[in-house]
């Protein structure tokens, strides 16, 4: 049985607008949360070094090899 390794990648100095995170956090209605978690995931992905976006660019390739986006 194969094991599958999780690489853990870091991104330093996000910055996330504190209503975005509260409603990320809080106990809203879908639409809000989505969005949150959205601008979240945007401002980790932007925030991470130039090598480790080149590390999530080649996961996503070895993921997706029809390039369709996600």
């Amino acid at each position: 049985m194969a094991v599958e390794v999780i690489e853990t990648l870091t991104a330093e100095n996000v910055q996330v607008n504190l209503k975005t995170l509260h409603i990320a956090l809080g106990s809203y209605s879908f639409s809000p949360k989505d969005i949150a978690r959205m601008a979240i995931v945007k401002a980790v992905r932007d925030g991470l070094s130039p090598e480790d976006q080149e590390k999530l660019a080649e996961y996503e390739n070895r993921e997706n090899p029809c390039g369709e986006e996600q």
